[in-house]
């Protein structure tokens, strides 16, 4: 007997069917007028809206009342009148004056504080006041930020570090005997500040604080452990580590944005400064390889590979954050087996150590990471910007990172840390690596 499929519904009876339940039937009941609606937005977002409105708070008394318009009001709610272009400016004036922003003359290293300030302030009109302003208003507040009157009431070069301010730092490190509870701590730091010092972002490899109830860092399915054949020494084969990084708002969802580094391990010499040993460390102490126990097995194995292969990773340490915080159990101080180090947590570090190293000014983690942009911006200029743009995929489907993010990555990496081979070496080993991707850049190089 053929199967008869229901008898379709009415438009009418589907429509008594969905109201039927009471979740459903409350809300076709409820009023409407008056409402008003708003995307979600995520809590990054959300704390960037609150510091943009306290600002804009402090500001509205200060303002001057001979400006035309209406009055300004505090808060931004929607029928909130939009205020004048002038207005606006003496916002900025405020903002530069008032909240200790550096603005630099370079153009490509600009101090986006002010301006990323401003962006959020127009999104306030239009995320909680349902209005835009107007396009001529926003013309005339980005011609303002550009402008040499206000560039000249602010200018000041802004203190960034250098090579050998990490290299003291991680000296200090080493040589403490009184702060580190656990070994590994001290692992984790010297490597966090290295990989953040040749990275975009901390919060793709810290947990963020605008993402500390998610536990997202850099885990170990991040990393992976390449074996390749070494034809001069068979039996001390090629290894290197490829990191993959995502954006921190992504929380590692998205895969379409991300940018990988291989890592390669340091000379004799460099070896306190060698991100690869201490990865390779860590994850002999997590035992997260399914098939090696240790590091002579992967380093000097029994039997020479014959061919390119990955390391297997346990799939129940895939997960885990690499970076971990510490605690008290049983009265003895031991790594936490899942709970990820915070971004405040490394920068309280950081600060400490930097008074150990007796620096007139603290480090923070953006101070490191943006020690290679100082770099590249007096040294390469033009060219710089074509590396950084092949950095970090900010744009969906992407293929610039495919094509100069090998480079930027590597020639970044000889920038920061003091112990790495020559600029022709790393030219060379990218050239044989990427092809004809590199041919561009080895000619703007030379």
């Amino acid at each position: 007997m053929p199967l008869q499929s229901r008898p379709r519904l009415t438009d009418e009876q589907r429509f008594q069917e969905n109201l039927a339940e009471g979740q459903n039937r409350e809300l076709y009941n409820k009023s409407l007028n008056g409402s008003s609606h708003s995307r979600a937005l995520s809590a990054l977002t959300l704390a960037k809206h609150a510091q943009a409105r306290k600002l804009w708070a402090e500001y509205v008394p200060l303002a001057d009342p001979t400006i035309p318009g209406p009055p300004l009001t505090a808060e931004i709610v929607p029928g909130t009148p939009v205020p004048h272009a002038d207005h606006i400016k003496g916002f900025i004036n405020n903002l530069a004056s008032t909240c200790g922003v550096a603005l630099i003359t370079d153009k490509y290293r600009f101090a986006w504080s002010v301006r990323a300030c401003i962006f959020t302030f127009f999104t306030l009109w239009a995320h909680h006041g349902h209005t835009d302003i107007p396009q001529e208003t926003r013309r005339q507040a980005m011609a303002y930020l550009e402008s040499p009157g206000f560039r000249k009431m602010r200018e000041k070069l802004k203190p960034l570090a250098d090579k050998v301010d990490l290299a003291i730092i991680i000296e200090t490190m080493w040589r403490d005997t009184a702060t580190f509870r656990t070994h590994r701590m001290r692992m984790q730091l010297i490597l966090a500040a290295l990989l953040i010092a040749t990275s975009d972002n901390p919060g793709a490899i810290l947990q963020s604080n605008g993402f500390c109830t998610t536990n997202q860092a850099l885990s170990w399915r991040d990393i992976s452990f390449h074996v390749k054949p070494n034809p001069s020494d068979p039996l001390h084969p090629i290894v290197s580590v490829v990191i993959r990084l995502h954006r921190p708002e992504d929380q590692c969802t998205n895969d379409s944005s991300w940018k990988e580094e291989e890592i390669f391990p340091e000379p004799p010499h460099g070896r306190c400064h060698c991100r690869f040993s201490l990865l390779l460390a860590l994850a002999l102490l997590d035992g997260i390889f399914s098939d090696v126990n240790s590091a002579s097995d992967i380093l000097k194995p029994v039997h020479a590979p014959r061919e390119k292969h990955i390391l297997r990773i346990k799939q129940d340490k895939a997960d885990l954050p690499i970076l971990r915080t510490e605690c008290f159990q049983n009265g003895v101080w031991s790594i936490d087996d899942k709970n990820a180090m915070s971004y405040n947590l490394f920068r309280s570090q950081l600060y400490y150590f930097s008074l150990c190293a007796r620096f007139c000014k603290h480090l923070t983690p953006d101070d490191l990471r943006l020690a290679a942009a100082s770099l590249f911006s007096t040294q390469i200029g033009d060219f710089y910007v074509i590396l950084r743009c092949g950095s970090l995929a900010t744009r969906k489907n992407t293929a610039w990172p495919k094509t100069y993010g090998v480079v930027g990555h590597f020639i970044r990496l000889l920038a920061i840390i003091p112990s790495l081979f020559t600029l022709k070496k790393i030219i060379t080993w990218a050239h044989g690596v990427v092809g004809y991707h590199v041919r561009f850049a080895l000619v703007l190089i030379t």
